[in-house]
């Protein structure tokens, strides 16, 4: 791979840098600084660091607060997983040869393999 330009937002110290590196590797390489637009304003790490919590609570929470997530633990044996829905299937030109695609809706991902054990699952 050969680089002919390297461009950067901003952050003069390191197109400078990068700039010096590359003329000590390659005479050919630009390295070019884009300008910020004019609304652009650089947060204080503290008020980063705030957003991006409001926005893990968001997730997790809703936006006003309308979801309750709750975790609850219990034993592996009485852990069931289940595959809804069909989603894309693979080509039967992706599966090994001799397998067939199985339709396993609604039925534990272990039940699937035991049915039919001949058979690959696509998913």
């Amino acid at each position: 791979m050969h680089i002919l330009l390297s461009a950067r937002l901003g952050a003069t110290r390191i197109r400078l840098s990068q700039a010096a590196r590359a003329r000590r590797a390659r005479k050919d390489v630009a390295v070019v600084r884009l300008p910020k637009s004019g609304g652009v304003v650089i947060r204080p790490p503290p008020a980063r660091k705030a957003a991006r919590a409001a926005r893990a609570r968001d997730y997790f929470y809703g936006a006003r607060s309308e979801l309750a997530p709750h975790s609850r633990t219990v034993g592996f044996s009485e852990l069931r997983v289940y595959r809804v829905g069909g989603g894309p299937r693979a080509p039967s030109s992706a599966l090994p040869i001799g397998a067939r695609a199985c339709a396993a809706a609604a039925l534990p991902l272990g039940a699937a393999a035991a049915a039919a054990p001949s058979t690959a699952a696509a998913s």
